[in-house]
């Protein structure tokens, strides 16, 4: 349609037959743009897991996804007000509790009484021991500290100062000082002036230049000691110049010196008192103005706070969509939880202000990621592929799937081998520690969780979520473990129209009930789907030779510390709950 009309133009300007040989190479063109450079893109990124083909987990596009950054500002948007009525009534709640807080630990560290006794004891030259510090027994550490602590540190300073002032001997010091300064005046010794003079014209005379014997020696050197004899000159009119008048100088100045020296001590002394009877007093005061007054304001500028305390939660997004920017709901729901932390961390601390610690929270508890572990760096791969393969010659000697199927990496074995393995390492995972619900057990020396795992790997952040959803669901299922992970294991290995009898007997002599059924065919679609997305990932594909070339050998015995599956005998001899046979 866009060419017909250069076509037209070309055809009236007299070649009617040049665009019709155009017409076979662009249809060429046409065809390759529009469907097979589509059908090559669709499938190499047509995937429903989204995911390329020999995926090697990175991923392109900017260091800051623009999406992301207008995703937290919308989330920025939406928990402002929550954060800020939330953080506003916080503080206005506790504004009376803080202000009795930092009252009373002020008064701790400047009691009125003790001050106004040592302050007598100074004035009167009675005793000047008792400090106006507060006592030094141990005490917990509050959040007054920060200031209290300083506080205490200044006052003992000042004590002491003002202690060591008072009893200080003026008319000994005085004199001290008089006789200091005018031992200074011996560092002016006149006789330096002629030692000066006379080395100069000794060791430097140009008279040295001159031979003894005379002759050609004195014609051959009368330019340089003429040279030499006129620099010396000057150089004589400088030393009978500068250091004469450098003494006369530092004379001079030591003589307007003396008065300073006799003036300023007695007038600092004179000062140091009247700061000490009356600046001591209105200092105290205007620090009790501030103690009575700094609670208010503190308050009123951390209930407006709220909107500075919410760019937390965008923050928290997009440092957590840096370093998993595959999960992008990840990195919200990690945004939003921050909101409930913006509150528990405000009432932590002004609960640590408030005079009795008064909590709205009612628990001290800390956030759950406080726990801080060393990320390593462990080659799950290679722990992966080790463990495929055990899994693949135990579901082979229990008669699940042929070694044939194994040999020709038939679909059932692909979906099989791979599946069985990450339900055998989740449920030893749980058995391992149930409560830990984020572990990934190998062995006891690698053990991955959410709080250790390398979140700059782009593969671990693409599969982490799935495989807790996996593990969750594991978690929650009722009855035994070990039978739901063999009836999930045994559907994995079902993918072929005939099923071998051992087969058969797992699948169809584990009785459940009809809910724990619908959990079961959840969890066993949940982890086809990983499935499915891992042998698109680099990772596994480039090795799975080593998965399907096991031998026809036995399985080996199993390691220390690693856990096996029931099997389908013991399965159908253990104890089961009631309910139908499938």
């Amino acid at each position: 349609f866009f060419h017909v009309p250069w076509f037209s133009a070309i055809s009236f300007a007299g070649f009617p037959l040049k665009p019709w040989k155009k017409i076979a190479p662009i249809h060429a063109i046409v065809w390759k743009k529009f469907a097979t450079d589509v059908e090559s893109f669709s499938r190499n990124y047509g995937h429903p897991s989204g995911i390329p083909m020999d995926w090697d987990g990175r991923v392109y596009g900017l260091p800051v996804d623009p999406i992301a950054v207008i995703i937290s500002l919308f989330l920025y948007i939406f928990a402002t007000i929550p954060v800020t009525i939330g953080v506003f009534l916080i503080f206005i709640i506790k504004a009376i509790p803080i202000f009795l807080g930092v009252l009373t630990e002020f008064w701790k560290t400047l009691n009125i009484s003790k001050s106004l006794k040592w302050y007598k004891g100074v004035v009167t030259g009675i005793q000047a021991q008792s400090p106006p510090s507060s006592s030094t027994r141990s005490s917990p550490r509050s959040g007054h500290a920060v200031w209290s602590s300083t506080l205490k540190k200044a006052t003992k300073g000042i004590k002491k100062f003002i202690e060591g002032y008072a009893k200080m001997n003026i008319c000994e010091k005085y004199g001290n000082i008089i006789k200091s300064y005018a031992k200074c005046v011996k560092k002016l010794n006149p006789k330096k002036l002629g030692k000066m003079i006379s080395g100069y014209c000794e060791d430097l005379s140009p008279l040295k230049l001159i031979p003894s014997e005379g002759g050609i020696q004195l014609l051959c050197l009368w330019i340089p000691i003429l040279l030499t004899s006129i620099m010396w000159v000057l150089g004589l009119i400088l030393v009978l110049t500068i250091p004469p008048g450098t003494f006369l100088l530092a004379l001079l100045v030591w003589i307007l010196g003396w008065i300073p020296v006799f003036i300023l001590p007695p007038v600092f002394y004179i000062l140091g008192w009247i700061f000490i009877i009356f600046g001591l007093p209105v200092l105290y005061i205007l620090l009790w103005g501030l103690i009575l007054v700094g609670p208010w304001v503190f308050v009123v500028l951390g209930s407006l706070s709220g909107p500075l305390l919410a760019l937390q939660i965008p923050f928290a997004m997009l440092t957590n969509n840096f370093y998993n920017p595959v999960e992008m709901w990840s990195s919200i729901k990690h945004g939003l939880a921050k909101v409930l932390k913006i509150f528990r961390s405000v009432d932590r601390v002004t609960a640590n202000l408030s005079i009795g610690k008064v909590r709205l929270s009612g628990s001290d508890t800390i956030e759950e990621d406080t726990r801080v572990e060393e990320r390593g760096n462990i080659n799950y791969w290679d722990l992966y592929i080790e463990r495929c393969i055990k899994e693949a010659r135990r579901i082979r000697n229990l008669g699940w799937i042929s070694q044939d199927d194994i040999e020709s990496a038939s679909s059932s074995s692909m979906i099989a081998i791979p599946g069985v393995t990450i339900v055998a390492i989740l449920v030893d995972s749980i058995k391992r520690n149930k409560k830990d619900k984020t572990m990934i057990y190998w062995n006891e020396d690698n053990k991955c969780r959410d709080s250790n795992r390398d979140y700059t790997d782009n593969v671990v952040n693409l599969f982490w979520p799935q495989l807790m959803k996996v593990k969750e669901a594991l978690i929650s299922v009722d009855g035994d473990l070990d039978s739901a992970g063999t009836w999930v294991s045994a559907s994995l290995c079902d993918g072929e129209d005939e099923r071998s009898e051992q087969l058969k007997g797992a699948l169809e002599n584990i009785t459940m009930k009809d809910k724990s059924h619908q959990k079961y065919l959840k969890i066993r679609s949940q982890v086809e789907n990983i499935v499915h997305s891992l042998l698109r990932v680099q990772g596994l594909t480039s090795r799975l030779h080593e998965i399907f070339e096991i031998g026809d050998d036995e399985e080996p015995p199993l390691v220390d510390g690693e856990q096996q599956m029931m099997s389908p005998t013991e399965v159908l001899t253990s104890d089961s709950d009631s309910g139908t046979r499938l």
